[in-house]
């Protein structure tokens, strides 16, 4: 994240998730399946190679590294392909705000008007080869940039002298609740499917087998149990997670997310309700035994800045 001028400065910094994203890349024949955690840079590091004449690229959670990434051994097995897991060696800086594009600019060879949102590109970094993607988690413009190790933090060095400004994961999951993104093990995680949580827009049952298709069929054919809703409190409080939802002085749902929001001026909250107070029926948050009454909002609690 970037300072913006005449922005407000909760939504300014860089943000340097390397203990928080991983990315494992697969790619085909002839080439390898690489996975990156940003670890930090510990030495020594080599350069990446490139991604192939076929790549495929899955971008996971740092916690659900092993787990997720256990399963596509066995699978791979079917295919000329060869997965390897690059996480140690390689660090993910996210440079996000509304100048994120010119202050990376001199330090690559590529156009970043050539990337689109939620779109990538192999690239050189200040002389080392990376890659360069346009996503964030924050609701503003940006990018994400995969590096090896070795050249992580002279990049970040360089970024800050072209005045980025470090953030901590706080204020980045801050952003990210303004805009009401699902992060894993908050709105989502093993027992919640892409139908409790909003995320079917995301997910066909149509385009064919697919690891946890019959689980996601099955909770679609029989209703979802809780539903996923945006809060803003209309009366004095912070919400936080693990809350309680209430309504006529029964606890009917949890806050998944929640805090004080200083450019929605109030507190908002991701949390999940009973699907019959989905979209009706007064709510309150319980804060500290004290029910503060809150109306459904749907999410973005503030304007994004994505530039699609």
């Amino acid at each position: 994240m970037l300072p913006q001028p005449d922005a407000p400065p909760s939504r300014s910094g860089v943000a340097r998730r390397a203990t928080v994203r991983a990315c494992h890349w697969a790619t085909s024949p002839r080439a390898t399946t690489r996975a990156a955690a940003g670890t930090g840079p510990p030495p020594p590091a080599t350069t990446p190679p490139p991604l192939g004449d076929d790549p495929y690229s899955l971008s996971i959670t740092a916690a659900t590294r092993k787990r997720v990434g256990a399963p596509l051994a066995p699978r791979a097995a079917r295919f000329d392909v060869r997965i390897a897991d690059e996480s140690d060696a390689t660090t993910l800086l996210a440079l996000q705000g509304e100048q994120a594009q010119a202050m990376l600019q001199p330090l690559t060879d590529l156009d970043l008007e050539t990337i689109g949102y939620y779109r990538f590109a192999e690239a050189t970094l200040d002389g080392a080869k990376g890659m360069i993607s346009r996503t964030g988690y924050t609701g503003e413009d940006g990018f994400e940039l995969y590096l090896p190790n070795a050249a992580a933090v002279d990049i970040w060095r360089a970024l800050l002298s072209r005045g980025a400004a470090p953030i901590g994961l706080a204020a980045r999951d801050m952003l990210r609740t303004e805009m009401g993104y699902a992060l894993y093990g908050h709105e989502i995680n093993d027992a919640v499917t892409p139908v409790e949580a909003g995320l079917m827009w995301i997910t066909r049952l149509d385009k064919g087998d697919f690891i946890g298709r019959d689980a996601v069929a099955a909770r679609k054919g029989e209703g979802k149990k809780k539903a996923l809703v945006g809060l803003r409190l209309t009366g004095r409080g912070i919400p936080r997670e693990h809350y309680p939802v209430v309504s006529d002085g029964r606890v009917v749902g949890e806050v998944t997310s929640g805090l004080f929001s200083p450019l929605a001026g109030a507190g908002v909250a991701l949390a999940y309700v009973e699907p019959r107070l989905a979209n009706e029926g007064e709510l309150a948050v319980d804060i500290r035994g004290k029910p503060v009454a809150a109306e459904r909002t749907k999410p973005p609690f503030v304007r994004s800045r994505v530039r699609r």
